[in-house]
């Protein structure tokens, strides 16, 4: 790991990058907040005119991404960037098929369950439960029931949140194509494209050389690894991995949940973390 002198020489590695994406939940905004620090206000400020590109990368649907009084970014990765905008232009978008659609929302209804459909202009529901309900309170928001729902439905749909437990989840992609389940709550999940998800927001296909994980992340140590050295050898800067936990559908039985493929996922890429800076100089 390379160091530094002084803080100029740091400050003009530092200039080298262009462009950085924020999520928004936890990064941008502390967890149950609406509004940035003062500190965030002042490095995001700091970032544009220093001629950096500031942008947003977020699962969040795109009307309920919040705006800062001040700050304009360049670009927003919405739906886990299944929806992308530069400025006022649409650069991506990747909505689920109309036919998946609409079977999702008739295996709900056999389920009984209600849905809310997440379009670019809007987030709308058939219906509301207390699972439902609970998963909008989460991101302090309300279902929105509306007679338009069905309106909506023609419209491109590039998220589904439903009350769903992990039995439901057998039964809710029934007859559909090109949609999967992304979760991280027992109680609920989203559906988005196939092709969509964390795992694939800048590859845009899944690697069909890799695993995944139960909601579709791929797996992939060797690849940490390789942008590890990566990153070093274009920034030669500190780094710190964050977001690489591991969601499955844990099982608990006799109050233990055995969850040795969690254990193997880290151990696999921690040996690879070790690998880059024991043997790569990272």
């Amino acid at each position: 790991m390379r160091t530094y002198e002084n803080k100029d020489e740091l400050k003009n590695e530092i200039n080298k990058v262009k462009i950085i994406f924020f999520d928004i939940d936890g990064t941008l905004l502390e967890m149950g907040k609406t509004e940035i620090t003062p500190n965030m206000r002042k490095a995001l400020c700091s970032l544009k005119q220093n001629g950096i590109k500031i942008c947003i990368a977020t699962g969040r649907p795109f009307v309920t991404i919040p705006m800062f009084e001040g700050i304009v970014f360049d670009a927003i990765l919405a739906f886990n960037g299944s929806f992308c905008v530069a400025g006022d232009q649409v650069v991506a978008k990747c909505p689920i098929p109309k036919e998946d659609v609409k079977k999702i929302i008739e295996n709900a209804k056999r389920m009984e369950r209600p849905v809310s459909i997440a379009t670019a202009e809007e987030i709308v529901a058939n219906g509301s439960d207390k699972d439902l309900e609970d998963y909008f309170a989460i991101a302090h928001h309300r279902v929105n029931v509306s007679e338009k729902f069905e309106e909506y439905v023609e419209k491109d749909v590039f998220q589904i949140m439903l009350g769903c437990d992990l039995e439901e989840r057998k039964y809710i992609l029934e007859g559909t194509k090109n949609a999967k389940v992304a979760a991280w709550w027992s109680r609920a999940i989203d559906i988005i494209p196939k092709e969509g998800g964390k795992g694939n927001i800048l590859g845009g296909v899944p690697n069909p050389y890799l695993k995944a994980s139960d909601w579709g992340w791929q797996i992939d140590p060797v690849g940490l690894r390789w942008c590890l050295n990566w990153f070093n050898d274009r920034f030669e800067l500190p780094m710190m991995i964050v977001e690489n936990g591991f969601g499955a559908y844990d099982k608990l039985e006799n109050g233990i949940i055995n969850d040795d493929y969690r254990i193997d996922y880290l151990r696999n890429h921690i040996s690879e973390m070790k690998k880059a800076i024991e043997l790569d100089g990272v």
